[in-house]
């Protein structure tokens, strides 16, 4: 008969780290979230802002148009803005 030798190890570890959540000031919450309702908005109109936008297919998209006048608050053609 063969006899076989069984070990038993035990791990010993540090205890895990917690994760730390990066925080973010009122005001960085405010940007993140108008650009969520932004693309929200986008989705929901696009046909429509694609008629909106027709005449600055040339230098740049629609999507980029429509952000542009919602973030620089332009008041030129086409312009559609979204208001808290």
């Amino acid at each position: 008969m063969s006899s076989a030798l069984i070990l038993s190890v035990t791990i010993v570890s540090d205890a895990p780290s917690k994760r730390t959540t990066p925080v973010r000031t009122e005001s960085q919450m405010y940007i993140r979230m108008q650009w969520v309702n932004m693309g929200a908005v986008y989705r929901q109109f696009n046909k429509t802002l694609k008629k909106v936008y027709e005449g600055w297919g040339n230098t740049m998209s629609v999507y980029n148009a429509f952000v542009q006048a919602n973030i620089n608050g332009n008041t030129g053609m086409g312009s559609c803005f979204i208001n808290d």
